[in-house]
């Protein structure tokens, strides 16, 4: 059976050790605490003892406790944990969190309360929230496309430039797929690119997107697995609208394959110029000669080709610019009549 003498000597032991301060308040003073709580203000336990406690206040913390009292007078319940400000000795103020009881202590009540230093943690969450108010500017900020998605490719978060560049708002993209940018063609990249990242590799990529009036455009995009606000893990996306290089790029190698078949062609009016004017004299000479009306309609028909390909010939050969047209499935062909020079009138 355990002894009170034993029971005693085991919570002193217990008072004595933790890491929390502990102090008892009886009257207005300090009639106990532990040696924590005097490493805590900065002073030796002889300076502390029957000390008023308000004195350890700071006067943002004697704010907090007037109207801690204010609401204890009107009746009203006060938390037993709180966070307020004492001050050391030596004037440093420190962020304290308090949790405090009413006890009987030798005979008349008392406060009992566990207090933790808190201000190195006070002091991260500060650093935390001043490192998320800049990072947000940035993030808004930023020219260039930013988005976070979490690891199923659900959009967390974008800025005001991703929007801009494929026609959403921040509100019709979050809570959406990644799937409702992607081009059909390219769908299928999308699961293995998410696994790539979820493996930790850096991607860096184009992609062919749509945008919300679906319309295509390209994005130049590097992503990575990050860490989000919650702990979790995620994937941030940069994404650069190449749109415009792209088909400027398209266009330039466009026309340099062109050039070729321009330059072929002109080759090859050249070459048909002669055996087109043969065949047309001889179709001529043959028509004079003959009175067969049948010969003579299979030589108009063959004349009035010539012509045709006479004139196909001419504008190939007076082509000075390259000027294309809608054609099939989107496709574009060259326009032969914008691409000739403009030809004096006969």
């Amino acid at each position: 059976m355990i002894s009170l003498k034993d029971s005693d000597e085991k919570y002193r032991l217990l008072v004595e050790n933790v890491n929390d301060a502990i102090v008892i308040s009886q009257n207005e003073k300090f009639i106990y605490f532990n040696e924590q709580f005097s490493k805590l203000l900065g002073y030796d336990n002889d300076e502390l003892m029957m000390q008023s406690y308000k004195e350890v206040y700071s006067s943002w913390g004697q704010e907090i406790l007037k109207e801690r009292g204010r609401l204890r007078a009107l009746g009203e319940e006060v938390p037993s944990r709180y966070e307020t400000f004492f001050l050391r000795k030596d004037g440093r103020e420190v962020n304290i969190e308090a949790n405090v009881r009413i006890i009987e202590y030798q005979g008349d009540k008392a406060t009992f309360a566990v207090i933790r230093d808190i201000s190195e943690r006070k002091l991260a969450e500060k650093e935390l929230a001043e490192n998320e108010k800049r990072y947000r500017m940035l993030f808004e900020l930023s020219p260039t496309g930013l988005m976070l998605e979490d690891l199923n490719g659900i959009i967390l978060d974008v800025n005001p430039a991703y929007c801009l560049s494929l026609g959403y708002t921040r509100e019709e993209l979050i809570n959406s797929n990644v799937n409702i940018l992607v081009h059909p063609d390219v769908m299928s990249q999308v699961e293995q690119n998410i696994n790539d990242l979820k493996e930790g590799k850096v991607l860096k990529h184009y992609e062919k997107s749509l945008r919300k009036d679906k319309s295509i455009c390209y994005m130049e995009l590097h992503e990575c697995k990050v860490p989000l606000s919650d702990g979790k893990e995620g994937i941030l996306c940069i994404a650069n609208d190449v749109t415009e290089r792209v088909r400027a790029e398209e266009d330039r190698n466009l026309k340099q394959r062109m050039e070729g078949v321009l330059e072929l062609a002109g080759a090859v009016c050249h070459e048909l110029n002669q055996p087109m004017t043969v065949a047309s004299v001889n179709s001529e000479m043959i028509t004079k000669d003959t009175d067969n009306e049948t010969l003579m309609r299979k030589l108009d028909v063959i004349k009035s080709e010539i012509r045709k390909m006479s004139q196909i010939t001419r504008k190939l050969m007076h082509i000075t610019r390259y000027e294309t047209r809608e054609y099939l499935n989107g496709k574009k062909i060259l326009d032969i009549d914008k691409s000739i020079a403009e030809q004096p009138k006969k």
